[in-house]
This record gives structure tokens, C-alpha cells and sequence, in this order.
């Protein structure tokens, strides 16, 4: 049995909300609107777009109504047991077979449906899985990327916080000042310090000595922004997502799957050098 903890975000009250009014709006288009699996799948053979409109309204809020339930339940229980992957994904499955089973006793005794429910019961299963789907998968990578910004913002928070309490991070003449997007001041490192800056998308990872140690601030830049201002203390572009520090680097190493380079700093990683700036790093480096 998978004992992996669901993620927290899964149980969040807003998000709950939030995928309830989702889903059911995303399936009461989806299906009025694109029609899947031909019209007479999903509501029978009845021509009128108006009773279509009712009868899939119908459907689609009743089961709204029991994702509502539903999820009230696991908000409630999730808050006071921990719920694993396992334990939700069965959560979804009996969501599914509650719903299905709903359908089709609609189809049956209110649409008229001439089969028997258990003949119903199997197809409306298929059906209710391709309608809920892509709401579902949409709306938990939603969440998942709003979670993942939530983290990055806590931990740009926390460096901030512990930034404030190293005496570097003042701002000093031969300093080299890091800006946020904002101009906003984050992070003050004397050039003989630092080592290299990583880029992570809209993000800079800065890498430099506090107390013998290597330390790492998380910055709000890019690269580019910061690239002509670090060019002034022989910081070089090495990569597309490295800047280094020219004077820290101890060994230039060659390797099949290209070049590196080696800082005089243990603890630190080795540098990769792409195509595009090996010439340049070979000159500088050989002066």
C-alpha cells in the first residue's frame, strides 16, 4: 500500500471550493457545447435543445452536489487523520461509481431509459471518467504550480529574513549589490566572496562565502538584468544559466561531454562551460 502523504493543497478549503465551481462549470459546457460521444450518449435521444440544456444542468449540479459532500467529508477526515495517495485515489474512485450510479438511475426511471440499470451503470462509469478528466488533471496542476510559487515565495522570504542578519548584506563601496525585479535592495557580497550565479527561470540562486561556508541566496532576477553590472568584478558568462566568478576558478577540465570548471572552494559543484562560451572562458582563462 502507498503510504505517501497526499500533498496539503489537496484538502485546502479554498482549493476545494475552487475545484467544485470548476469542474462543474468545465463539465456543463463540455457537454453542451462540444457534445462528446455523440448526443445520444449522454442524454438519450431527446431532440429538444432546451430539455437537453435541463436534463445535463440536472445532472451536473446534482453531482456537483455530491463532489460537495464528498469533499466536505475528506476536508473533515484528511484534518484528522493523514490521508494517504492510496486512501485518495480510492476517494476517487468511489466518487466516480456514486456518480455514475446517480446517472443512471436519472437515465433510467426520469429519462426513461428501456435498459436495465445494470446494463446503464457500466457505460455511465466510462462516461463520467472522460467528462471529469480534464477538469481534474487541470484544476491539481492548478494547484500543484500555485503550491510550488507558495514555496518559492516562503523560501525567498526565509533568505530574505536570514539575509538581514549577515553583516555582508550591507551595502558597501566594493560591494557587489544585488537587486530584486523590483530595484529593491537583497544582497550586498564583496567580489573576492562570490563564487557563481545560477539562474532558475525568472529566479538567481547567488553562491557565495559567509563565515567559511558556502551560502546561497534565492533572488527575484534574471541573468540578463544582472549581467552587464557583474561584467565590472570578472563575473563571466559561462553558460546560459551561469555566471561565474573568474578569479575563483583554480582548473579549467576538459571532458567528453565538454568543458568545466573547478572553483578553489570545497562544497562547491563544478561549473559546466556550454559551446557557445568555451572560446571566450579558454581565452580569459589562458590571460
Amino acid at each position: 500500500m502507498n503510504k505517501t502523504a497526499i500533498p496539503a493543497y489537496l484538502i485546502k478549503g479554498r482549493n476545494i471550493v475552487q475545484f467544485l465551481l470548476f469542474v462543474a462549470f468545465f463539465s456543463l459546457l463540455f457537454v453542451n457545447i462540444y457534445t462528446p460521444f455523440g448526443k445520444n450518449s449522454w442524454i438519450g435521444s431527446i431532440d429538444d435543445k432546451n430539455m437537453r440544456l435541463l436534463y445535463s444542468s440536472i445532472i451536473v449540479l446534482f453531482s456537483a452536489s455530491i463532489l460537495a459532500i464528498s469533499r466536505w467529508i475528506m476536508y473533515i477526515v484528511g484534518h484528522r487523520h493523514p490521508l494517504t495517495l492510496t486512501h485518495f485515489f480510492v476517494w476517487l474512485g468511489g466518487e466516480l461509481l456514486l456518480i455514475a450510479a446517480c446517472y443512471s438511475g436519472f437515465a433510467k426511471f426520469v429519462m426513461h431509459d428501456t435498459r436495465y440499470f445494470l446494463d446503464i451503470w457500466p457505460r455511465s462509469i466510462g462516461l463520467m471518467l472522460l467528462i471529469v478528466s480534464i477538469p481534474y488533471v487541470i484544476s491539481y496542476l492548478y494547484f500543484s504550480l500555485q503550491d510550488k510559487n507558495n514555496i518559492i515565495n516562503q523560501l525567498l522570504n526565509k533568505n530574505n529574513a536570514d539575509a538581514d542578519l549577515h553583516p555582508e548584506q550591507e551595502s558597501e563601496p566594493n560591494a557587489i549589490n544585488f537587486t530584486d525585479e523590483k530595484g529593491t535592495l537583497r544582497l550586498s557580497v564583496r567580489p573576492d566572496r562570490l563564487f557563481y550565479i545560477e539562474s532558475a527561470d525568472n529566479y538567481l540562486n547567488i553562491y557565495y562565502l559567509n563565515k567559511d561556508k558556502p551560502m546561497r541566496f534565492m533572488l527575484r532576477n534574471t541573468l540578463k538584468n544582472m549581467e552587464p553590472m557583474l561584467e565590472e568584478h570578472y563575473m563571466v558568462r559561462c553558460h546560459r544559466s551561469y555566471i561565474v566568478n573568474i578569479c575563483k576558478v583554480k582548473i579549467l577540465r576538459k571532458e567528453k561531454d565538454g568543458l568545466f570548471l573547478e572553483l578553489d572552494q570545497e562544497g562547491i559543484p563544478d561549473i559546466p562551460v556550454s559551446k557557445t562560451y568555451a572560446e571566450r572562458i579558454i581565452q580569459i582563462f589562458s590571460n
